[in-house]
C-alpha cells in the first residue's frame, strides 16, 4: 500500500499519532532557557546546541585564569610567566643592543638562537632605516637584510650594536643575498 492511499484511508492525524508511538517521542523542558522541546533521545537536556553552549561553557571555560604573574601576582592564564603589563616592562628591560655575544652566550640561549635574534634586530633596524630595495640589482618585492663581516666572524666582547650598524648592513633581494654569501659576487 503506498502512502498516499494509506493517508487517505486513516487520515494524516493517525499517521503522525502512530509515528510518535513507534518512535516513543518524548516531550521535555530545556535546562537552560525552560523551553518544550520533543525528542526521540530522552537523555537530551538541551532545545539546541546554542543552549548547550552556554550552560556547558559557564561551567568549563576554555582558558581558566590558573597562574599568577611572576612580578606582580596578578592573576593570569595558566601558559603565561608575566601579565601583559610586566611582560612590557620585562621586555623593555631586555635591550639586547648594548649586549656583547657572550652575555648572550651566558643567557642561556643556543648561538643558533642568538644569532637569529640578532638577525632579527638588523632587520627591524632596516625597515626602519627605510630600506626598501636590493643594493645590487633594485629589486623591490622582497629584500633581505646581510651582514657585510659575518656574526660567527666576531669576537665574543663585540656589541651586538656594532654587529648590526648600518655600516655592516645592506639590503640584498634572495638572490643577490645567496650570490653574496657564496661569494659570487
Amino acid at each position: 500500500m503506498s502512502l498516499l492511499c494509506f493517508e487517505l484511508t486513516y487520515g494524516i492525524n493517525n499517521i503522525t499519532q502512530r509515528f510518535k508511538t513507534q518512535m516513543r517521542i518524548h516531550t521535555l523542558t530545556c535546562n537552560n532557557c525552560s523551553k518544550l522541546f520533543e525528542t526521540t533521545d530522552k537523555r537530551r537536556k538541551y532545545c539546541s546546541r546554542s543552549c548547550a553552549a552556554i550552560i556547558n561553557n559557564s561551567h568549563h571555560p576554555k582558558n581558566p585564569r590558573r597562574g599568577k604573574c611572576k612580578d606582580c601576582e596578578k592573576a593570569i592564564f595558566s601558559g603565561r610567566v608575566r601579565c601583559i603589563d610586566c611582560h612590557k616592562l620585562w621586555r623593555g628591560s631586555q635591550d639586547f643592543e648594548d649586549k656583547t655575544l657572550d652575555e648572550m652566550k651566558n643567557l642561556g640561549k643556543t648561538p643558533s638562537n642568538i644569532y637569529g635574534a640578532i638577525r632579527w634586530r638588523a632587520r627591524k633596524s632596516a625597515k626602519n632605516l627605510g630600506w626598501e630595495k636590493c643594493c645590487k640589482c633594485g629589486y623591490n618585492k622582497h629584500i633581505e637584510v646581510a651582514h657585510k663581516k659575518a656574526i660567527c666572524d666576531f669576537e665574543g666582547n663585540t656589541l651586538v650594536s656594532i654587529i648590526n650598524a648600518e655600516s655592516n648592513l645592506m639590503p640584498l633581494c634572495p638572490n643577490c643575498h645567496w650570490e653574496y654569501d657564496n661569494l659570487l659576487v
